[in-house]
Parts: C-alpha cells; structure tokens; sequence
C-alpha cells in the first residue's frame, strides 16, 4: 500500500513538470507599437508618409498600424487587423507570413473622412485572443484622436 501511494506522488510531480515546460515555451507577443494617419498614394505603397493630427474632410488617407512581435517565440500561422474609426471597423487585414521576433509590419488601410468632427482611430492585432497564444495579449491595441477639418477652397471672384 505504501508503494502505490509513492507511486501516485511520483506520477503527479511528473505531470506538474511537463505542464510547467510547456507554460514555459517561448511565445510571440504581437503588440501595436504605433499607429498613425498617412497620405493616401496609390498602391503599392513602400513607406508611408505620416500626416499630423488633422486631416481634410474628403480627402483619403492611410490609417497606418505598425506591429511588431516583440517575443521571443514565433508567430503560428496568420492573424488579423482591425482598423476602426470610433468603434465601427473601416477596414481589416489578414497578415500572412507572420514576423520573426523582433521584426517589425505597417499594414494599412485607405479611409476617407466625411464631415468635420473629432474622431478615435482605434488599431488591434489579433483581435482574436484565442487566435493567437502571446506572452502579453494586453498590448494589442493603440488609439490615436484626430479632428477632421474642413476643406478649404480658394475664393473666385467675379471678373
């Protein structure tokens, strides 16, 4: 009896041990590392090229988001992301050919403003916690206030 009993300790330590290794495996950590509005150029686009915290009512931009896996471990697969303007999705990617750790995608999409008013663009890798099993899924996200502004045209006068 006094076998069984340390054999079913020794069979629990085991199982307490590979749990752990595997809670240890080294994971990606997709993050938003920053997010911007960009002049709208036709594609393809290489770089973009960073607007301030205003842009014209009408005009097209890039809502840009840079991502980076700052984990050790590599990304499995592909994963999504989710570009929104106060809330409501404008715009999505599936990014394929995940990236190694430590480098670095700007995915982007175009969006054109309509009426002049304050705005939240909102950016999130791997909306889909279960998507993707990182090391922080608390920094998936980044938001960035923008006001639209009215176009301004130049004045005709009458000849």
């Amino acid at each position: 009896m006094v076998k069984q009993a340390r054999l079913g300790v020794v069979a629990l330590v085991g199982t307490v041990l590979a749990t752990s290794a595997i809670a240890q495996a080294p994971r990606p950590d997709l993050r938003v590392s920053a997010i911007y509005l960009a002049k709208w150029t036709p594609p393809p686009v290489t770089e973009y090229e960073k607007l301030g915290s205003s842009v014209f009512s009408g005009s097209k931009v890039f809502l840009v988001c840079e991502v980076i896996n700052g984990g050790v471990g590599k990304v499995v697969g592909n994963y999504f992301v989710s570009f929104r303007i106060d809330g409501t999705e404008v715009g999505s990617q599936l990014i394929e050919n995940a990236p190694d750790p430590g480098m670095l995608r700007k995915p982007g999409t175009a969006w054109t403003p309509g009426a002049t008013a304050s705005h939240v663009f909102q950016c999130s890798v791997d909306p889909f916690p279960s998507r993707q099993a990182e090391s922080d899924e608390q920094n998936n996200e980044k938001s960035l206030r923008f006001q639209v502004k009215a176009r301004k045209f130049p004045l005709q006068l009458p000849d």
